[in-house]
């Protein structure tokens, strides 16, 4: 859950909960809301505000795993569009630190799910 990862960066930082969120751009209200409704994660906005304020990218907030994950692809080359396999042979060349900045970025744009 969120709210104990936020709670953990807040007492590592010195700060109340409330005090990290207004100083981060939020409102108090939003820390009582993770804890009330158990939110997993919070929308890409708050989680740059977050990432901003803590120093940190958004996948170590969440608590995810700082080593990105090399998944067989999904899809056949074949279906792939050219600007696709760009991309692709692109990213392979770029060091990991950028393409984590790249995947919390992607994440910041997803359309959000209401």
């Amino acid at each position: 859950m969120f709210y104990d990862k936020y709670a953990q960066l807040c007492k590592r930082r010195g700060v109340s909960m409330s005090a990290a969120a207004v100083e981060a751009g939020l409102s108090k209200s939003l820390v009582t809301k993770w804890k009330t409704n158990k939110v997993d994660v919070p929308s890409p906005d708050v989680l740059k505000k977050l990432s901003a304020y803590f120093g940190m990218p958004v996948s170590e907030l969440l608590g995810e795993d700082n080593d990105i994950k090399k998944e067989k692809p999904t899809v056949n080359d074949d279906e792939l569009s050219e600007d696709m396999k760009k991309l692709i042979s692109r990213l392979k060349k770029l060091p990991e630190d950028k393409i984590r900045t790249l995947l919390d970025l992607a994440e910041s744009i997803q359309p959000q799910d209401h």
